[in-house]
């Protein structure tokens, strides 16, 4: 769990808009691999949000190649590539 939050530091280091990878293993078991980047604030629409995805161990993230915002599950990361260097959570 501790490399889980460090890597969360990390992703939340970056600045919006800056591209990262990161894999993570599905409900159903597998492995998906997204290209995204950090939720801007700028870009959302509607009003407060009922429920803290932090609290949940979630965060939102726009995955790139299906142009489209994603909840990421934080507790499920295997690995995390930022700038080229790779960080895992085993």
């Amino acid at each position: 769990m501790k490399k889980k939050i460090e890597i969360l530091k990390k992703i939340k280091a970056q600045p919006n808009g800056r591209i990262f990878s990161v894999s993570f293993i599905k409900k159903d078991g597998t492995e998906r691999i997204y290209n995204c980047t950090k939720l801007n604030k700028k870009s959302l629409k509607g009003g407060q949000r009922s429920w803290n995805p932090e609290e949940s161990g979630r965060m939102f993230v726009y995955e790139n190649n299906a142009k489209g915002w994603r909840t990421l599950d934080i507790n499920t990361i295997n690995w995390v590539q930022i700038d080229g260097q790779k960080f895992t959570t085993k």
